[in-house]
């Protein structure tokens, strides 16, 4: 479960720099439909990893695991 929760925090730290360059894009004028579409991907990848911990922890709980 370590590894997973390190995972957890390296995901939204990469969703935290993906933002911070899309509002220096947005800033600067520059065109961040890319820099958007990576957030997206890197959104959904932490949504299903968070969602994954979620799931085993539930198995842990009842004792399936």
């Amino acid at each position: 479960m370590a590894e997973t929760d390190r995972h957890i925090a390296e995901a939204e730290a990469r969703v935290t720099r993906q933002k911070r360059l899309i509002a220096t894009q947005a800033a600067a004028g520059e065109d961040a439909a890319v820099s958007l579409e990576l957030l997206e991907v890197l959104e959904r990848s932490l949504a299903l990893t968070c969602q994954h911990r979620r799931l085993v922890l539930e198995e842990i709980a009842v004792g399936s695991l």
